[in-house]
């Protein structure tokens, strides 16, 4: 929409937005995009003056009173937010993320091929035809473009290819250049258009791509993450940075009467030690055997995404009796390190410690000497496990590829140990057997191991595929939650695969 625009020529003039057009704005963030009205007021001041830039190809924009574009529409279309808008509130819209191998396509102005957003490296929040979404880049922070999805994010994995996003609005192009204006009438029906800005040229550059053989620089690339004010900070107490925050990472499913056991109880341990902490619930929605591994990747990716740039939830607020559904933006303070636990093995011993491991390697708090169930399996390395992200993303998470119960941990030790790690056991523990307290209950849970002893599956074990980079979901919808007052996100999520080995029987 903006390759070939120029201020000079594809711009008639601007007057004051009319009342009805502001309220239609405010409509769209509110309804159209889930915005809270706290959140609507910082995005539209109510005593700010929009302005309202007629132009060619009965495009309109819509700026502040310094000029800045922070909506744009064509004909009676949707307003869609501008880049330099979501930079600022990231949160406006739904993420689709393509791969690294789409970005200097992206950055030419090319649409979104199917194939960018389902290979390793892409990931997307889940929406229907038609939808307004912010297009990331596997590894950045900020968006490089708006578009619009022809098709559902079912229909782009089940179709896999042609067009998935059409591009209207990426970085460089003529939008995205024209960073102030105003248009000055003059007597007759003559009009003269004023550039006011175009800024220093892109200055302090992280990152060089390369479109139509000319390398351009963004230095807006590396834009800080939405600040407090923009996306409230959920625990203010971080700002003693001598604290170590550690990311609870818990794969879920149909465990919610384990579930409120475990938060109190977890919670209460923690804060003796005075381990600062939050809670991610990563709840398999899909129709999918579980996945424990996958769910912990994405638990890994998504709680960093929380905590760089915030992410939107919903959340169930009581008012005069009545409870109400409201979505809220929290940017969530940094963790350092991840415990990937179990939502049905609660700590008793207080010789085991939460803290965060050293580089020797991740500490795994539940050794089969320890287990109440599991203590004649030597080689057991699941149930808790503390480590630091950096170790994780190092040895690449864990491996997506085992579907139902058990072995994803055999293989994550094999992971480990080839990037020269070693797994630290809790030292001092007197309780032995009753350290941990399991509480799974196996009339109403099962256990899925109809594949455990497949020669296929035991076979992936020894040859470590996978992991965070090709991890593909979709988040269906964050939530936030309080079980004993003690917050905790719920990340709904559903996996995909192609293979026999995960689907349940009908």
């Amino acid at each position: 929409m903006f390759k070939k625009f120029d201020e000079k020529e594809d711009i008639s003039c601007t007057n004051n937005a009319k009342n009805s057009i502001v309220k239609s704005l405010r409509t769209r963030l509110t309804e159209g995009y889930g915005i809270d009205s706290k959140m609507v007021d910082q995005i539209l001041p109510k005593k700010d003056v929009v302005k309202h830039i007629k132009c060619h190809e009965h495009v309109a924009l819509y700026s502040d009173s310094d000029g800045e574009v922070m909506f744009f529409r064509q004909r009676e279309g949707p307003f869609i937010p501008s880049l330099r808008l979501l930079h600022k509130y990231p949160f406006i819209l739904p993420h689709l993320q393509v791969d690294k191998g789409a970005i200097k396509h992206v950055l030419n102005g090319s649409n979104i091929m199917c194939r960018g957003l389902t290979s390793p490296g892409a990931r997307m929040t889940e929406v229907p035809q038609e939808s307004v979404v912010a297009v990331m880049a596997e590894g950045k922070t900020n968006a490089l473009a708006v578009g619009i999805t022809l098709l559902s994010t079912d229909e782009i994995l089940s179709t896999n290819s042609g067009i998935g996003v059409k591009n209207v609005h990426y970085l460089n192009d003529g939008l995205w250049r024209l960073k102030g204006f105003h248009c000055r009438k003059y007597r007759g029906k003559t009009f003269i258009f004023i550039a006011l800005c175009f800024c220093a040229a892109y200055l302090y550059f992280s990152n060089h791509y390369i479109v139509s053989d000319v390398i351009i620089r963004i230095s807006d690339w590396q834009w800080g993450p939405a600040d407090s004010q923009t996306c409230p900070i959920f625990d203010h107490s971080e700002g003693d940075s001598t604290f170590n925050r550690m990311a609870v990472l818990v794969p879920f499913r149909d465990r919610f009467t384990e579930l409120q056991e475990f938060i109190p109880h977890l919670n209460n341990f923690l804060n003796n030690q005075n381990v600062r902490h939050t809670f991610f619930i990563i709840n398999q929605v899909d129709d999918l055997r579980f996945n424990r591994g996958a769910l912990l990747n994405v638990g890994a990716l998504e709680s960093l995404e929380a905590e760089i740039n915030g992410i939107i939830v919903e959340s169930i607020t009581q008012k005069n009796s009545l409870y109400q559904l409201s979505s809220q933006c929290l940017k969530l303070p940094f963790t350092k390190y991840l415990a990937l636990h179990d939502v049905d093995l609660l700590p008793e011993d207080p010789a085991l410690k939460y803290n965060m491991p050293s580089e020797l390697g991740p500490i795994h708090l539940i050794p089969f000497y320890l287990h109440p169930r599991y203590y004649y399996f030597k080689e057991y390395a699941g149930g808790v496990l503390i480590i630091k992200r950096t170790q994780y993303t190092l040895v690449g998470g864990m491996s997506n590829s085992f579907w139902g119960w058990g072995r994803e941990d055999d293989e994550f030790q094999i992971r480990l140990k080839l990037k020269g790690f070693k797994i630290v056991t809790p030292i001092n523990v007197t309780m032995g057997l009753k350290a941990f307290r399991h509480i799974h209950q196996e009339d109403h849970h099962k256990r899925d191991v109809k594949t455990y002893y497949n020669p296929d599956v035991v076979n992936l074990i020894r040859n470590p595929v996978g992991g965070l980079t090709s991890i593909n979901y979709t988040v269906v919808k964050r939530r936030l939650i309080t079980i004993s007052s003690i917050p905790a996100i719920i990340i709904n999520v559903k996996l995909y695969c192609d293979s026999m080995n995960c689907k349940l029987k009908s």
